[in-house]
Formats: structure tokens, sequence, C-alpha cells
């Protein structure tokens, strides 16, 4: 399987302070660690496409600078990463307190590049057999292009509000279709009427620690919990990890229960990561877990 993944990339500072509880005005207390990980729902997808494709590529954006550093670490992920040159990197700082909450300092942000459509090329395109188009706003000039190529386009909106006029033009592209719970209250009626009204293949809701549901061409609901009996590290970068897993036994069973089950092992292995997911977690520890369930 050969993946494209468009979306972003971002350097973050992880300061740990798991005994703050809640964070007030003010505060001085000593970290109990600092590390430098990669961020973003590209890095996310790719770092765990990059277990299982032949061939993973990732399109994204950062300053000129960055780019050596950046494509070094993909490399270990066996993704080939290509960077548009943009004025910055987009970096956070985030700071990891009480039982794995976040407050994410967004401390660079850069502006969107122009040259996506240059550096995407047709057979780019025409070889991937799936391609993971992510909502960061650097993305949407190439949306035009994807339109002949929508039965292997996956678009996952992470926290959408029915309506959002940000997301439509990602929303008319895809074929797949990834959300989150957060802001969807009816989701049975979400999931079968957004099956029909944009021509889906598949559609599903990622509800955190309860696990996620989906519908598919049938109309039958499905529900996969979550892994349980897992110690969390940083679920950063779950939502990406369970993407990623869904759409690859999705693809090879065509079985939408055992793909939601699927991606929440993935999801898993993501949590107990301080990275997006480990370096030295292989498919073959993917599949044995999934197997044992």
């Amino acid at each position: 399987m050969k993946a494209l993944i468009l979306g972003g990339v971002s350097i973050d500072t992880m300061i740990y302070t798991p005994e703050i509880k809640n964070i007030s005005s003010d505060m001085s207390v000593f970290a109990s660690k600092t590390t430098q990980q990669l961020g973003g729902t590209g890095a996310g997808k790719a770092m765990t496409m990059g277990k299982f494709a032949s061939k993973t590529v990732l399109i994204s954006q950062a300053k000129q600078e960055d780019h050596e550093f950046l494509e070094r670490i993909f490399k270990d992920y066996n993704v080939q990463a290509k960077f548009i040159a943009s004025n910055k990197t987009e970096k956070h700082t985030n700071i990891m307190h009480g039982e794995n909450h976040r407050l994410s300092i967004f401390t660079s942000f850069p502006e969107d590049s122009e040259e996506i459509n240059r550096l995407v090329t047709k057979e780019m395109l025409e070889e991937a057999d799936l391609i993971f188009l992510n909502i960061n706003s650097f993305c949407k000039k190439l949306i035009p292009r994807l339109y002949p190529y929508k039965e292997k386009v996956v678009v996952d909106l992470h926290d959408y509000k029915v309506g959002s006029s940000y997301h439509q033009d990602f929303l008319d592209v895809g074929s797949y279709l990834f959300t989150s719970c957060v802001y969807l209250k009816e989701q049975p009626v979400f999931l079968q009427s957004y099956m029909q009204k944009y021509n889906l293949t598949t559609n599903v809701i990622t509800c955190n620690k309860e696990g996620a549901i989906g519908m598919d061409q049938t109309n039958l609901l499905k529900v996969s919990k979550a892994l349980e009996g897992i110690k969390v590290v940083d679920s950063n970068g779950a939502g990406d990890a369970f993407v990623v897993g869904f759409m690859v036994e999705y693809r090879k069973s065509n079985n939408l229960e055992e793909s939601l089950k699927f991606g929440n092992v993935c999801g898993a292995f993501s949590c107990e990561s301080e990275a997006l997911i480990d370096v030295e977690v292989q498919a073959s520890d993917i599949f044995k877990k999934y197997k044992e369930l």
C-alpha cells in the first residue's frame, strides 16, 4: 500500500508538571522533565502509516532551516517527508499537567504557503492508494485537484461543528470521513445523514476513552470500545493513529467493526508513548495486540 498524507507538522516542547492539578494565574513549580517531540495531524498520521505502508509520503510546510532536521526524524519512521518552505515552522509549548491534561501554547505559527500545488505532482496523486487530507488551511489550495481521486480521499475533521463553512471544501471532496464526538450531539443521525449527503464510503466518530462508532454503506451502526488497561502517557496523536489503523484494516477487509477495533488498537499504542507513536513499535506488535482481543 502507498499513502500520501497532506497536513501540518509542528515542533513541540513538552513540559511535564504532573503535580499541578489546576493551572492558576500565579504559580511557580519545577518541571519533572522537558522533552522535544514532533506534533501535528500530518505528522501523527504519517508516523503511524509508515509502519504499514510500502511507501508513505508526507507533504507539509516548515521554515527552510528546519527541513533537514524534520526529514531526518521522519526517515526513522519510514516516511518520505517533503516540505514547502514557509516563513516559520509551527511550534508549540505544551504544559502536561495533572492526569494527562495539556495546556498547548502556540508559540510560532506560519503563514500559509502558496506552493503546495507545485510540490504535489500528478504522479503522487495517481500512485497513492489512500490520500489523507487534513484540515490545515494550506492544504485547501490542493482540493480542486483531488476531486478525480475522491474514492481514495480520507478526511479528518477533528472537532467539527455541523454547518461550519471552513470545513465545507474538505467535506465535499472526501470519501472516508472522521470526526470527534466533541460537538456532535445526535451522533447516529449525523452518521446516516452525512453518509447520504456526501456519498461517503464510511463515516466514523471517535469518542476518546469511549472508543468509536461508525457506519458504512450498509447503513448499520457499529460500536467499538477503547482498549482497557493501557497506561496512558500522552494521548496526543491517538486520533491520527486511529484514523490510519481504521483505514489499513478497512482497505484490507472491508469490515467496519474490525476496522474500528484495529483503529482503537493503533490509538492505544499512541497513548502509551510520549511521541505521537513510538518509533520502536512495529506493525507486527500492533497486529499481535489486535489478535489478542
